[in-house]
């Protein structure tokens, strides 16, 4: 599991404790749905974590007038963003398939 920020954190673990409590017969797959979706918040936030460093990196560096033109070629060709762009996309669509089959199991 990945490690998220504590506000994150309480905030995730109470939305899916009232949604174990609102599950109807909960089963151990349900509980197994419920364990993917906590680690996929956690991933998703952790991914936006680092392309929100990546950004601040690179406004830091512009900003600084003793950044030169190598520092700022390699904060340009950094796979850092593109690397948590990509885990982010991957947990978002994770999150949306497995929220769906979270809803599915839901009473009208």
């Amino acid at each position: 599991m990945v490690k998220a920020g504590t506000a994150a954190v309480a905030v995730g673990e109470a939305a899916l404790t009232g949604l174990r409590r609102r599950l109807p017969a909960f089963s151990g797959r349900d509980g197994l749905l419920l364990d993917f979706l906590e680690d996929d918040f956690a991933e998703g936030r952790a991914a936006l974590r680092d392309v929100t460093a990546w950004l601040d990196r690179a406004e830091r560096a512009l900003g600084d007038g003793a950044t030169g033109r190598q520092a700022l070629l390699a904060i340009a060709l950094a796979r850092g963003p593109d690397d948590g762009i990509d885990r982010l996309a991957g947990a978002i669509g994770n999150l949306r398939r497995r929220i769906a089959q979270v809803s599915a199991r839901l009473p009208r």
